[in-house]
């Protein structure tokens, strides 16, 4: 799966989500990143980080990085 068909798949799965919870990528993305190689689940990751800190994702907000090194993120509304 591209980054782009997994962005799309994000913006779904946000467009879904309830506000103010916290979440990872692993959360937001269920059976699909499990399906993803280590390798891909990082290049997304990081390219996931980079579009919210840009404000691509207008109602997402990057919280900070947790103890297993996985990002958590909020939707604001």
């Amino acid at each position: 799966m591209s980054d782009d068909e997994l962005i799309v798949q994000a913006r779904k799965n946000i467009a879904k989500m309830k506000v103010n919870i916290p979440f990872t990528l692993r959360e937001l993305m269920g059976a699909t990143w499990l399906s993803l190689s280590k390798g891909e689940r990082i290049r997304f990751g990081k390219n996931f980080k980079a579009l919210v800190v840009a404000g691509e994702f207008d109602n997402i907000i990057y919280i900070n990085k947790k103890a297993n090194n996985s990002a958590s993120y909020r939707k604001e509304r």
